[in-house]
């Protein structure tokens, strides 16, 4: 069964021939007749149809205007564009027949002529193979996936049991479940899935397998066709053993995730653009490249060594390394981390000095028995239960925490700091719902009782004591 996804651009037909000017004479701008025809299949005249040409990125911007031609299917007619000497993109959209995609240079358009027009068809999204996965599923087994293109257009996707669909690639740079296009297979096999677009250089990103699905497909092989652009890659159910080769040859990768899988080495030598690395399919043994990756923004891992060395990332914000073995590490060269996840590792100290814009802070299931969080006045999530916890250095304020667990820490002294802490803290800034986990062997005056009662009954907070 074939269909095209609903567009969210008008019914209209647009045609934008996208213009790089770069006049050579005197300024002057010249005009490049082209015949053009555009071409369906039942050869039907249509209405005369807005037809837009707009140009972009020009060396002179002055010389940037729209123009506007009324044009017929199967009709032919001349148009005038800037003559920039660059190159020319060709770019016409119907909801009923899908979308034109084509590249000119000047020369290759100064080759027609009216008893040889430029032909435009339908299926330029067709146009190029980008790259292909290999899917083992059970009956009934699901994959999503979304593939992000730099302008925002169709791709082309053939399941390989003979289903296909097109889909427009997201708009924004957030994805959103909208955005993924989803296949069930009804039978268990082996599927190819080939993914074509108008042009495998405007593939930007590719996310497979990232929803949570009781029966998976998993991705057994990738292959991307020359992707020298691509900057994300994400891959979720998967038995792909090694991923070295597929990634070596994409040097502007800023993004590479990997979940839920088996791979237990990666090479990023060649991956010195990473901004973004999650690799938690399973216990990593060797990360070659990793201490290059001197862009590194945010960076998760699950490993099955004890240290990891993260002094090189002097830009990292996000620190997410729970559920591991680390027994020392050294944040104090990331002054600009906000959020740090370590808990469930065997820390016993961890010196946060110079992280004062950390926001959150996951230290529970550690061997910690003291911690300085004094210059940490940004907290907004802190969690250090289940630790042999005596004492804290707080901050002197606590304006902005929304969750506190202090759950199971049996040796900790002090509740008189911390709630005069938090009672403050509301009084600048009156927050609601905020969720709070005392130890347990705390007790509380009455008066401590009836202020935090009526935290729970005014602001909705939820105390366990």
């Amino acid at each position: 069964m074939k269909h095209i996804t609903t567009f969210r651009l008008s019914t209209f037909l647009l045609l934008f021939v996208i213009l790089f000017i770069s006049c050579e004479e005197d300024n002057e701008t010249n005009l490049l007749t082209v015949p053009v025809k555009i071409v369906t299949a039942n050869n039907e005249v249509t209405p005369s149809t807005n037809l837009l040409i707009t140009s972009e990125n020009p060396s002179n911007p002055e010389e940037q205007y729209p123009l506007s031609f009324n044009v017929e299917y199967n009709m032919l007619t001349s148009i005038n564009i800037v003559d920039n000497g660059g190159s020319f993109y060709f770019y016409f959209r119907d909801r009923n027949l899908g979308v034109i995609e084509q590249r000119f240079t000047k020369e290759e358009l100064l080759t027609y002529t009216l008893d040889n027009p430029l032909i435009l068809e339908f299926g330029g999204h067709l146009a190029e193979e980008v790259y292909t996965i290999t899917v083992d599923t059970q009956s009934n087994g699901k994959i999503d996936m979304v593939t992000r293109l730099f302008e925002t257009t169709l791709y082309h996707v053939e399941w390989g049991d003979g289903e296909d669909d097109t889909m427009e690639a997201p708009m924004n740079e957030s994805t959103f479940a909208s955005d993924f296009l989803k296949h069930t297979y009804d039978n268990a096999g082996t599927y190819t899935i080939t993914v074509r677009a108008a042009r495998k250089d405007d593939v930007q990103g590719i996310t497979l397998g990232s929803a949570v699905e009781l029966r998976p497909a998993k991705v057994t092989a990738i292959q991307l066709n020359d992707l020298d652009n691509l900057e994300i890659l994400s891959l979720g159910y998967n038995t792909i053993q090694s991923i070295d080769d597929v990634i070596a040859k994409l040097p502007m990768l800023k993004d590479l995730s990997l979940r839920f899988g088996v791979m237990t080495s990666i090479d990023l030598t060649n991956n010195t653009e990473l901004e973004f690395l999650l690799l938690n399919s399973s216990r990593f043994e060797e990360i070659k490249g990793l201490q290059t990756l001197t862009k590194l923004q945010r960076l998760g891992l699950k490993i099955a060594f004890n240290n990891v060395n993260v002094s090189k990332f002097p830009e990292l914000e996000f620190l997410y390394l729970s559920n591991n073995n680390i027994e020392i590490i050294d944040v104090s060269q990331n002054p600009k981390l906000e959020h740090i996840n370590l808990g469930n590792n065997k820390l016993t100290s961890i010196d946060l000095s110079n992280n004062p814009e950390v926001s959150w802070l996951y230290l529970y299931d550690n061997n910690i028995e003291s911690v300085d969080i004094s210059n940490l006045e940004k907290l907004e999530v802190l969690s250090l239960s289940s630790a042999p916890l005596k004492t804290i250095d707080y901050p002197i304020s606590l304006n902005y925490l929304e969750r506190l667990n202090f759950s199971n820490c049996f040796q900790l002294g002090g509740s008189r700091g911390l709630l005069d802490l938090l009672y403050a803290g509301q009084e600048n800034n009156p927050r609601e719902s905020v969720s709070i986990a005392f130890p347990t062997s705390w007790g509380f005056s009455s008066e401590d009782m009836e202020r935090l009662e009526a935290l729970e009954a005014n602001f909705n907070w939820s105390i366990s004591y």
